[in-house]
């Protein structure tokens, strides 16, 4: 084996320099916070998500997307408002303090409407009114709820 960097003595001359440490230790620390508690637990995630599901339901013509719990990822939910854009949505929603997507985090930026809602049998019209919603170790039932409040707000005006 060849080494990429030339250095010291130490090593037998296979590395260049000694590691750091503290960056190390830092990123165990950093480690550690993320994975425990997971940043997604399911068992915590799932009726927060799916109460969210139960409230974005009521709202006249709105659909969620995607298998239902628990054969969908725990933390997330994808809906449509029929009349509505994703951007007016969005836009709306952060006039209010609610953070929110258009789409997968692979595509952010794009004005296309979702290739993968549409594979999914939406139409391009539906597609393009997708708001995804996330939650994670640190979301309430309380941000659950006031978001759900502040959506069908959101919807209303758009329509209008």
């Amino acid at each position: 084996m060849q080494p990429l960097l030339l250095g010291g003595s130490q090593e037998d001359e296979r590395r260049a320099g000694t590691e750091n440490l503290l960056a190390i230790a830092g990123l165990v620390a950093a480690f550690e916070a993320f994975a425990f508690p997971p940043v997604m637990p399911r068992g915590e995630l799932t009726p927060l998500v799916t109460r969210l599901d139960t409230l974005l339901a009521q709202i006249p013509g709105v659909r969620t997307w995607g298998a239902a719990l628990p054969g969908r990822l725990a933390n997330t939910l994808a809906v449509t408002a029929d009349h509505c854009d994703s951007l007016s949505l969005l836009a709306g929603l952060d006039l209010e303090g609610i953070c929110a997507s258009s789409g997968s985090a692979c595509s952010v930026g794009s004005l296309e409407p979702s290739h993968v809602l549409i594979a999914m049998g939406a139409s391009r019209a539906e597609a393009a009114g997708l708001v995804r919603f996330s939650a994670g170790r640190d979301t309430t039932m309380g941000e659950i709820e006031c978001t759900a409040g502040v959506f069908q707000e959101v919807v209303s005006r758009v329509r209008k």
